[in-house]
């Protein structure tokens, strides 16, 4: 590991930054938004479904300008 990727890696873990990581919860959102989306007929990419339910299942708020997201009015986004 370069020693800039060392010192990336140390900020984050320094200031606060959790890591999240899907687990059998997640599934579960993430199965709620699929099925939002395929109600209303608006697809959107996997990626962001994941993380849709990463936000939901921990309360937080999405910083995305992605237009995708405006597809689930349920996130909180900064």
């Amino acid at each position: 590991m370069s020693s800039a990727r060392r010192r990336r890696c140390r900020f984050l873990l320094t200031d606060g930054v959790r890591v999240l990581f899907a687990d059998d919860q997640t599934t579960h959102h993430y199965a709620a938004v699929f099925r939002q989306l395929r109600t209303q007929a608006t697809p959107i990419p996997t990626n962001d479904m994941w993380l849709a339910a990463l936000v939901l299942q921990h309360n937080l708020a999405l910083p995305a300008w992605d237009r995708h997201c405006d597809h689930l009015p349920q996130l909180v986004r900064v």
